[in-house]
């Protein structure tokens, strides 16, 4: 999640006028739904349906995203980069995890600190 970078850009042109307390929310909404959602879409991976939560969580991420690009008043970014893309990253980053534990027997803490570590450049 890299929130500050879009925080500091969102504070000195889009939206000026908005204190730093409000703008942090959109990103402290997005880590909540980005661990919330990863508790009930990993347990869909487990159930077999792992190209369905990614799918999902792709479709919803990329909506989060263009939406956040055309995005102008402080709801709208709330709405699309806090709420959209928090789900969309929920639905996206557990699984990922997830399917990395199901396919290392050794070696399994490394495979998914690798994985969990790397995923930050992606977010």
């Amino acid at each position: 999640m890299a929130h500050g970078a879009f925080q500091a850009s969102y504070s000195q042109t889009v939206l000026p006028t908005t204190s730093q307390s409000a703008l942090s929310w959109i990103g402290s909404v997005q880590a909540f739904f980005i661990f919330f959602v990863g508790i009930f879409s990993s347990k869909a991976v487990g159930s077999s349906h792992f190209h369905h939560v990614t799918g999902a969580g792709l479709i919803v991420q990329l909506l989060g995203l263009v939406m956040t690009s055309i995005s102008t008043k402080y709801y709208q970014f709330f709405l699309s980069e806090g709420v959209c893309v928090g789900i969309g990253s929920g639905l996206l980053f557990a699984p990922g995890i997830a399917i990395v534990a199901s396919y290392f027997s050794t070696k399994r803490p490394l495979a998914i600190a690798v994985a969990t570590s790397g995923a930050a450049i992606g977010v």
